[in-house]
């Protein structure tokens, strides 16, 4: 007598490599989906810092008056326009000098600090005319959208362990890329028509599978690079362990009250400070003297000087030493912002992040579509 097996609720059976297949394709699909949110917001804002100063000036129009600002020379009468509008309870604690053309951005003294510790503390911001001396726009706090990309795209607005889950979700990034990838590859020959429109597929997944194809190693790249970038010190200390921790700090506002009356004017100060460095370059940034350090902190284009309220001593600070690590964090910043390779490379990049947010749009739309197909195939 002849037993006939009942059909096995699994399915038709598969071969090794189709069940092979069918797992890294379950994992590619649950990894998207379980950080949507996640790839979705970093490939906006990836692309949107690619040309930041551009996206500020569509945001911000009045803060870029057209004006050049190699040549600018701060005087006592600017900061006087500024201190007016500032009030009479505020204290101009510097003031930073943009490459190229556009405002200079003046801060005021400390006055709150951020919410959750969410942000940078807050601080009254002007952004006013070269020449003019005219205050073209104003911020009453720290944030703003340019923070707010960098942020969430660094740390997830997220200070305790935000650089850690970038560097988490850089190595999800790159495996789900990599898988996305084989899953793909048709073969050298095969690749080419491959990318073709197929009438079978949806636009969703036309979409996904010619975007992902075209750009998922530029994805992992980004990847890679923004993991480096979010953990500098510890790639650094991995690659070269006795090596000088890397990364050069910018000067930055004081945060304790500047000096309601500095001994020096700005342009004593800064004349003082060109004099010692010997440089023509154009002025960076200049940080007024504080009560709890009267010292005026001067940046030129490759220099720093500090010179004393006191008496106008100048000292020049010297250049830190980059390691051969920190050179390759130099090389992983310009490579993941565009900055590196010329504008070729920056639309590249620009849209490998609009590409991130797309497979992440129509990650969601394939998966929706095919459990409405699995419903339908139900008995009722």
């Amino acid at each position: 007598m002849t037993t006939i097996a009942a059909p096995s609720r699994a399915g038709p059976m598969l071969s090794p490599k189709a069940r092979m297949r069918l797992f890294w394709l379950k994992l590619h699909r649950w990894m998207g989906l379980t950080l949507l949110v996640f790839m979705f917001m970093f490939g906006l804002t990836g692309s949107a810092m690619v040309w930041q100063d551009g996206f500020e000036a569509l945001v911000h129009p009045a803060r870029y008056p057209s004006t050049p600002t190699t040549s600018f020379t701060p005087t006592e009468a600017f900061l006087a326009q500024a201190r007016a509008e500032l009030g009479a309870a505020d204290r101009i604690s510097g003031f930073r000098v943009k490459p190229g053309e556009g405002a200079i951005v003046v801060a005021g003294q400390i006055t709150s600090e951020p919410p959750l510790n969410l942000g940078p503390p807050g601080r009254v911001q002007l952004w006013v005319h070269p020449q003019t001396g005219q205050v073209l726009d104003r911020q009453n706090d720290g944030l703003g959208v340019v923070w707010a990309l960098h942020a969430s795209h660094g740390y997830l607005l997220w200070k305790g362990w935000g650089r850690e889950a970038v560097t988490i979700l850089g190595g999800f990034l790159i495996a789900m890329s990599a898988i996305g990838l084989w899953l793909w590859w048709p073969g050298a020959k095969a690749a080419l028509k491959s990318l073709k429109w197929r009438k079978t597929f949806t636009k969703s997944l036309n979409l996904h599978r010619q975007t992902g194809a075209l750009l998922g190693i530029v994805m992992i790249v980004e990847a890679v690079t923004g993991a480096w970038i979010a953990l500098p010190r510890v790639f650094e200390g991995i690659i070269e362990p006795a090596g000088k921790a890397g990364r050069v700090q910018s000067e930055a506002p004081p945060r304790s009250p500047t000096l309601a009356a500095p001994a020096l004017s700005v342009e004593a100060a800064v004349a003082a400070a060109r004099a010692a460095a010997s440089t023509s370059a154009s002025l960076v940034s200049v940080f007024l003297p504080s009560e709890e350090k009267p010292v005026w902190s001067i940046a030129f284009d490759g220099a720093a000087v500090a010179v004393t309220d006191a008496d106008g001593a100048a000292t020049v600070k010297p250049q830190p030493v980059r390691s051969s690590a920190g050179e390759i964090t130099d090389v992983m910043e310009g490579v993941h912002a565009g900055a590196m390779g010329g504008p070729v490379w920056q639309v590249i990049v620009f849209l490998s992040g609009l590409v991130l947010s797309l497979l992440s749009v129509t990650g969601i739309f394939i998966w929706l579509q095919g459990r409405a197909r699995l419903n339908k195939r139900k008995p009722a």
